[in-house]
């Protein structure tokens, strides 16, 4: 499998700081981020790597999902997954990701809601950003 890269550049002091992720691989379109954006309540108009996470688990799951609808025979005409990344401290105060929620409902065929629902947990316990993250809770909650 390739590897993918990703180059941040960063400048100024942490509290007022900010940098730029570029996606080196795919040449996407660069992201800004900075701190006051990622410990705030609002993003303040750029990216936090929580919500670059997010994206990723997000993605990763709707295709591992796919892949295992399709085994079981089912038509996917679409899904919508959202992953909500949370950000907390600890008693010393260091930030740490603690927690994910996968929310999946699925435009699927040829499957009963049950079984969409086993396989959407499989894909959340098996896709290879949760994985990943297997020091964190990572949970999925499913609707066809």
């Amino acid at each position: 499998m390739p590897t993918r890269t990703a180059r941040t550049i960063w400048s100024g002091e942490p509290s007022d700081g900010g940098g730029t992720v570029q996606f080196v691989t795919s040449s996407s379109p660069a992201v800004d981020f900075s701190r006051a954006g990622r410990v705030g309540a609002r993003a303040a108009g750029s990216a936090t790597p929580e919500e670059l996470l997010a994206g990723a688990h997000s993605s990763c799951l709707a295709m591992e999902l796919a892949a295992l609808l399709h085994d079981a025979g089912a038509t996917v005409h679409g899904l919508d997954v959202t992953a909500d990344v949370t950000l907390s401290a600890d008693e010393s105060g260091r930030h740490s990701v603690r927690d994910v929620l996968l929310e999946v409902s699925g435009d699927v065929i040829g499957i009963e809601p049950a079984a969409f629902v086993d396989l959407a947990q499989e894909a959340g316990r098996t896709c290879p950003m949760s994985r990943a993250l297997s020091d964190v809770a990572v949970r999925v909650d499913a609707s066809v």
